[in-house]
């Protein structure tokens, strides 16, 4: 996380949902093993909660997920839609995989469109870029 005033929201097993109140965007927590299965129930859940706090950012931190066999898929790129259409408009993921694999991923979601998402291999990194990105009432409203 990158500020210690996290207001805790909702968890399903395997992801903790929170907002960080000093820079204003969700903080979704993952962690432990996933399966396609969790992986749709988490997911459901950041988007109940993007439609509830309709926030512009999301940090999406992958950093403690130990093991998954979930992979993006139709619904997956549904879902994006349907992020976006919350409100959200940067998708920020961390991730500890290997470099190859975190490009490919960024490739695929970059082509997605909106909301706009980068990966990166720290948390540090992603809260360091997240920050700087500034949301406009028209850039949501596209």
């Amino acid at each position: 996380m990158c500020s210690d005033e996290l207001e805790y929201i909702r968890e399903v097993p395997g992801l903790k949902v929170s907002y960080d109140q000093t820079n204003q965007w969700l903080y979704a927590d993952w962690y432990g093993e996933h399966t396609p299965e969790s992986s749709a129930v988490a997911c459901q859940l950041m988007l109940e909660v993007a439609q509830e706090r309709r926030c512009a950012k999301i940090l999406n931190d992958n950093s403690n997920i130990t093991h998954s066999t979930a992979r993006i898929t139709d619904v997956g790129w549904q879902w994006m839609r349907d992020i976006y259409a919350s409100g959200v408009y940067y998708f920020v993921w961390v991730s500890p995989t290997s470099a190859m694999d975190e490009q490919m991923r960024e490739n695929a979601l970059r082509s997605s469109g909106r909301p706009f998402v980068v990966t990166f291999p720290d948390l540090a990194s992603a809260c360091s870029w997240l920050l700087r990105q500034v949301v406009s009432k028209e850039q949501v409203g596209e």
